[in-house]
């Protein structure tokens, strides 16, 4: 009896240094390929992302959220990212900008919330100068262009409908 106990024992720890020393041969290998490993300086691809989302279009008055306005400027070119708390049932919307035929604004945002929905309370899109709105609804992030289809000004706004405040991030980024 005492040895079928001692034979289990050892059986145990034949089992436990095999592995250590499996793990250990692994964490060796491991760092020697990093540490060999070369790296290329390839050049970046950039590559476009777009959702395929429906792009609405009306004049939205009288939507009863509340009205924050975006402090940065926004430039030709430029890009801007904003990181910022946007309460329930709040608009952010941008200074005016004066845009031409064919511009695209590249518009992205994200939300901090993971809000697994399946309505579309996250609005975001552009105001011209009469009011008249294009926008795109999703349930949580969106990544949209929008063409300028008429010379003016536009604003670019983002909607919280939801009935909590949320922390998002915004990219825009207006290009000819």
């Amino acid at each position: 009896m005492a040895g079928t106990f001692l034979c289990i024992g050892l059986s145990f720890v034949v089992v436990a240094v095999i592995i250590l020393s499996t793990i250990g041969y692994h964490k060796i290998y491991v760092e020697t390929v990093w540490a060999t490993e070369i790296e290329e300086d390839l050049p970046e691809e950039e590559t476009e992302y777009t959702m395929d989302l429906k792009e609405y279009t009306a004049k939205r008055i009288g939507t009863n959220l509340a009205v924050t306005k975006l402090k940065q400027n926004i430039k030709k070119g430029e890009e801007i990212d904003v990181v910022q708390p946007l309460n329930a049932k709040t608009r952010l919307e941008t200074k005016e900008l004066r845009l031409k035929k064919g511009e695209r604004i590249e518009l992205t945002v994200f939300s901090s919330e993971e809000i697994q929905r399946d309505d579309k309370d996250f609005v975001a899109g552009i105001i011209d100068e009469t009011g008249k709105e294009r926008y795109v609804m999703h349930a949580v992030d969106i990544i949209h262009d929008f063409y300028v289809k008429k010379d003016g000004k536009y604003k670019v706004f983002v909607e919280n409908r939801y009935k909590k405040k949320i922390k998002i991030g915004i990219a825009i980024c207006v290009e000819k």
